[in-house]
């Protein structure tokens, strides 16, 4: 019991010495005692310890190699077109209080897309149905505007049309205008929206 409290000191005082002093080339050996000691090399009947095993810290190694330059980025702005392929998505909601009216709901692409889309290539979902084109919640098929209807209480769904004009059905670069008729005094539709140019 005696010797206890002199281990733990004897290998304090090791550590120490072996973390002020890193570079020279000695081993700390252990005793059958438990006695510590520096030597070049332990003998046979004692075993080496690692000043891992004590939380001590090797020296820094040499920083790696440079990595190879990556490629420029691309200049964005809210005004840069959705490039092919990639999706663009969104949410919608369109309420009305008057029986026999209209509701409507503008859908701003955010960044624009780089062309038109026919309005044939546009499908409005409803229950849940899906096709190749419009296979769910976040997905259109390239050259595609799908809207994906969650929930409507005395609303028709009566199409999609242009922006910038008054009149004529056309899913235009900047955005698309959509229109449902109102069945009662509390009309509401939401859902949401995915485009691919």
């Amino acid at each position: 019991m005696r010797m206890r409290p002199l281990y733990r000191v004897v290998i304090a005082g090791v550590v120490g010495a072996g973390m002020v002093s890193p570079a020279v080339a000695a081993v700390i050996c252990t005793k059958k005692s438990g006695v510590m000691v520096v030597r070049d090399a332990c003998k046979k009947k004692e075993t080496h310890v690692n000043l891992a095993d004590f939380g001590a810290v090797g020296p820094k190694g040499d920083p790696g190699a440079v990595g190879p330059k990556g490629d420029p980025g691309q200049d964005l702005t809210v005004d840069t077109p959705l490039q092919g392929g990639q999706t663009e998505t969104g949410v919608y909601s369109a309420t009305g209080n008057v029986s026999g009216g209209f509701s409507a709901f503008a859908i701003e692409f955010r960044p624009p897309l780089p062309a038109d889309i026919d309005v044939a290539n546009a499908e409005y979902k409803t229950g849940g149905a899906t096709d190749s084109n419009c296979q769910g919640p976040g997905q259109a098929a390239a050259g595609h505007l799908c809207v994906y209807e969650s929930a409507a209480t005395s609303s028709g769904f009566l199409g999609f049309f242009k922006i910038s004009a008054s009149n004529g059905q056309l899913v235009e670069k900047p955005g698309v205008l959509m229109f449902w008729s109102l069945g009662g005094s509390q009309s509401r539709v939401w859902g949401t929206w995915a485009v691919t140019p």
